[in-house]
């Protein structure tokens, strides 16, 4: 893996752990632009709902 991002609700927890990975920070809201160029999607939350689709 070459570059990864981290997608938080809130940016700067984002970015805290990403820089931690060298990775990037955005917001959850952001995630879709990244969509098209996303090779692997892990996801994470503890809603018992869905928080992606199709």
């Amino acid at each position: 893996v070459r570059n990864f991002v981290i997608a938080n609700r809130t940016l700067a927890n984002a970015e805290a752990l990403a820089g931690k990975l060298d990775g990037t920070g955005i917001e959850l809201s952001g995630i879709t632009s990244h969509l098209p160029s996303t090779d692997i999607l892990i996801a994470s939350t503890a809603s018992p709902l869905p928080i992606l689709g199709k």
